[in-house]
């Protein structure tokens, strides 16, 4: 049996880490399977191995962090884009409140079968030489100029197109929790454009 003590403290704290992420992971699987019957949700299931993931780090020189690794192990890539019976796409010089132009989210990944627009190298390879930073873009929110990044040692920023120079903290540290967070937002704005589309439906 294993007791507490300074040599097993650290086995402790990693189980600890391990149990978290696969409980972050089921609450990710948990809200997209949600959200199936507004959006289109598509992962791939063709995963880099833990050498490949590694050596995808190396290559863009980011250390990614557990969650990345743990996430990209799983599904590579996802796609969360609302269906457009459901909420449809704006039209040119619509002018409307700016979430009801955010209509999902891209994480980049990488892998057999992953296109150019997901891919984490390609992505991070045109941002750089766009915009001369270091950061990389692991995701983006349709419809935004703006980016979450990994830094360097593999922290979380949001880079504003507004303010460049000055990429700030997510709201979250964790990977999991931020695409959670972004895809519950998805949801209730879902539900509210449904009722709005309702109420223009019944107006006299």
């Amino acid at each position: 049996m294993l007791r507490w003590n300074r040599d097993t403290t650290g086995l402790y704290i990693a189980i600890w880490r391990i149990l978290e992420i696969m409980s972050n992971w089921c609450s990710l699987e948990k809200v997209l399977e949600e959200m199936m019957p507004d959006f289109l949700v598509g992962i791939s299931s063709k995963t880099p191995s833990a050498q490949q993931i590694d050596a995808m780090g190396a290559m863009i020189g980011i250390e990614f962090p557990k969650a990345y690794k743990d996430l990209v192990s799983r599904v590579s890539a996802i796609i969360v884009e609302a269906k457009e019976d459901v909420w449809p796409p704006p039209k040119p010089f619509d002018v409307a409140p700016y979430w009801t132009f955010i209509r999902g989210f891209y994480v980049f990944g990488f892998g057999e079968d992953i296109p150019p627009f997901l891919n984490i190298e390609k992505q991070s390879t045109e941002f750089r030489e766009a915009h001369g930073t270091e950061l990389a873009p692991f995701m983006r929110l349709l419809g935004s100029a703006d980016r979450f990044c990994f830094t360097r040692d593999g922290r979380m920023v949001e880079w504003c197109h507004d303010a460049p120079e000055e990429p700030q903290p997510c709201d979250t540290d964790d990977l999991y929790d931020l695409i959670v967070l972004h895809a519950e937002g998805l949801k209730a704005n879902a539900d509210k454009i449904k009722a709005m589309r309702i109420g223009q439906a019944t107006d006299p």
